[in-house]
């Protein structure tokens, strides 16, 4: 038979990996809760997907986060409000990846996440050609 058929990428947006040694960082409140990662695994223009502890309190999938504040490196904080779209066990099982679809992202806010993006995959590009 012949090589096998692969299903081309279905996501609207593309994401990236945060550098080891220089992590976006996510925050928002829930319940009384500040709720902190610096663990995020990928981020896009549409969300971003983080690890959070397994035991706390946290928002249903489908619950709105009116203000998220995410750190990007060298773009600074910026705003942006989400929607739970789903938790994943991770391997460890003490944390769960939390993904979050951004639901309104200021023009400013969306430019500076563009410009890490961006910046992000020439450096995942320049790294994989070196290797």
């Amino acid at each position: 038979m012949g090589a096998a058929f692969q299903q081309p990428e279905r996501r609207q947006y593309l994401r990236v990996s945060p550098a080891m040694g220089n992590p976006v960082s996510v925050q928002f409140n829930w319940e009384n809760v500040t709720i902190t990662s610096k663990h995020v695994r990928d981020v896009s223009l549409g969300g971003l997907a983080f690890a959070i502890p397994s035991d706390i309190t946290r928002p249903a999938p489908g619950a709105i986060i009116n203000e998220i504040n995410l750190g990007i490196p060298s773009q600074g904080q910026i705003k942006v409000q989400g929607k739970v779209a789903r938790y994943d066990v991770s391997s460890n099982r003490s944390t769960s990846i939390c993904a979050i679809q951004f639901i309104r992202v200021p023009t400013g806010a969306e430019r500076r996440l563009f410009q890490y993006i961006n910046q992000r995959q020439r450096e995942i590009r320049w790294f994989t050609k070196e290797s």
